[in-house]
């Protein structure tokens, strides 16, 4: 009897996750995309958005801003791909149980993703940099790059949750095949 109020509770808990993590990705995605629809049907929106410390971005192509818009987004993108990993855990928690080989896989690539954000992250603030100050006079032309601890602790993070993914998928085919004597 206790197995089967921890497996309810287990199912309940999971329920929560997939609710939470899919409200979290539903408001990432409307927002990037309310963001960014404004800035295709507004370039001075666009601008606005980028001005932060560039003198000349009116003279800024419609191309420029886009692809300067377009970068900006790149790690709205990881990490919506997290949340959607994240979503696919809970709901396999909910389907499969917790210790299978599937969790282990998403956990990994949740793990993975968290530790390529940070790259993409700063490659992505280069690029904008590097494109918004095109107009600039040469003297004033410059490039951003910055880590600060945040970052670090998402590397950090996205390590310690690809290595339990791993764990957990070695255990999981290590009690199947356990399994698979009795």
């Amino acid at each position: 009897m206790h197995t089967t109020d921890t497996t309810g509770k287990v199912k309940r808990l999971a329920l929560i996750g997939e609710i939470t993590i899919a409200t979290a990705l539903i408001l990432l995605l409307a927002a990037t995309g309310v963001v960014f629809a404004m800035a295709v049907m507004d370039q001075d929106f666009a601008r606005t958005q980028l001005a932060d410390g560039f003198q000349n971005l009116v003279r800024l192509s419609n191309g420029q801003t886009a692809g300067a818009m377009a970068l900006g987004f790149a790690p709205n993108l990881i990490g919506a791909a997290m949340l959607f990993f994240a979503w696919r855990l809970f709901h396999g928690f909910r389907r499969d149980g917790v210790f299978t080989q599937k969790a282990g896989a998403r956990l990994r690539m949740m793990g993975g993703l968290l530790m390529i954000l940070v790259p993409v992250g700063m490659l992505s603030e280069l690029a904008v940099t590097a494109l918004l100050s095109m107009n600039e006079a040469s003297d004033q032309r410059h490039v951003s790059v910055s880590l600060d601890e945040g970052d670090i602790y998402a590397i950090s993070i996205g390590l310690t949750i690809l290595a339990v993914g791993h764990i957990m998928a070695q255990a999981a085919q290590l009690a199947d095949e356990n399994r698979s004597f009795v």
